[in-house]
């Protein structure tokens, strides 16, 4: 579903059909004579809207509106202005069954920008490896929280991490090695060389949801888009001696990875869903939800000397 515009008919102003506010404009003119003359506002017959509201715009010049009210769907549709109800993409989406908007290029980008998930959770599940991975994101002004709970069938594992200006933490049961119990340790008390690579394996790997995040916003134009799915897909060779598919950089020097399939679906200009095939592992599926709605509660944890960890 494409994001309306907020525009009152196509810009033909001819074509416009206007109504007559009954209400006096505060503005006064003075018609030369001495005697001012109150100036009525005029409003476009066409709804205007956004997400949440709708509204009949000025006609007149002025930047006022008139029946301002919140949307009423029935159906997925607005009743008074005909708005399409936005999806809104929460745990409970079947995404399976999303069909992705079709988008321009520039769409695409914003789409995988990094600030597009400033606040956001991601689902990632890979049934060939039999895990589930849940992550948190959350920014704030000065502080970014990023929590991931990561389960497999033979092993359990719990990270967050903690930014709060140049103050870097790391919450880490595999320290304790209980899953439920929590050792916080400073990065920024190691040695400088570990230090980067605790960042780059905790902290940018964290945020980067399996290192495929933003590498395919410089990629729109080897994806086809695929009515039968409803999703922007890319086919590769499976062949891990093939030299010619999509590869994108990790953060972490000297990895590449190189996908045999991809297929994307963007609803409203977020990314709702990357479903990924490498040639080295199997399926898997990330969702994306909660925009904007994410919370992150750091757990209970115990001080840990940098050194018990080196």
């Amino acid at each position: 579903m494409k994001t309306k515009k907020l525009a009152f008919a196509a810009l033909s102003v001819a074509a416009i059909t206007t109504c007559l506010c009954l209400s006096a404009c505060a503005n006064t003119a003075d018609n030369g004579d001495g005697d001012t003359q109150t100036h009525t506002h005029t409003y476009a017959a066409e709804w205007s809207f956004d997400d949440t509201y709708h509204w009949h715009a000025a006609t007149c010049g002025h930047d006022v509106v008139s029946d301002r009210a919140e949307h009423t769907y029935q159906g997925g549709v607005c009743t008074v202005c005909g708005a399409e109800q936005p999806i809104v993409l929460t745990e409970d989406t079947d995404f399976d069954a999303l069909v992705s908007d079709r988008v321009t290029e520039e769409e695409w980008k914003n789409a995988f920008a990094e600030n597009a998930f400033d606040n956001v959770t991601l689902h990632y599940v890979n049934e060939g490896h039999g895990y589930d991975a849940y992550y948190k994101i959350e920014h704030t002004e000065n502080e970014k929280l990023t929590g991931l709970n990561h389960k497999e069938t033979s092993m359990g594992m719990s990270m967050y991490t903690q930014t709060t200006g140049s103050e870097r933490w790391i919450y880490d049961s595999t320290i304790t090695g209980e899953e439920n119990k929590f050792g916080k340790f400073d990065v920024n008390a190691m040695p400088e060389d570990m230090r980067e690579e605790y960042i780059d394996v905790y902290d940018n790997w964290m945020t980067s949801y399996t290192m495929l995040c933003p590498d395919l916003g410089e990629f729109f134009g080897m994806f086809d888009y695929d009515d039968e799915i409803g999703a922007y897909v890319y086919k590769g060779v499976n062949d891990p001696n093939y030299d010619g598919n999509l590869k994108t950089n990790s953060i972490m020097e000297n990895w590449d990875t190189s996908y045999c399939y991809l297929a994307v679906k963007i609803i409203d200009g977020k990314l709702a869903v990357v479903q990924e095939t490498t040639t080295s592992n199997p399926t898997g599926n990330t969702y994306f939800y909660d925009y904007g709605n994410t919370q992150v509660t750091l757990p209970e944890a115990e001080l840990v000397d940098v050194s018990q960890i080196m």
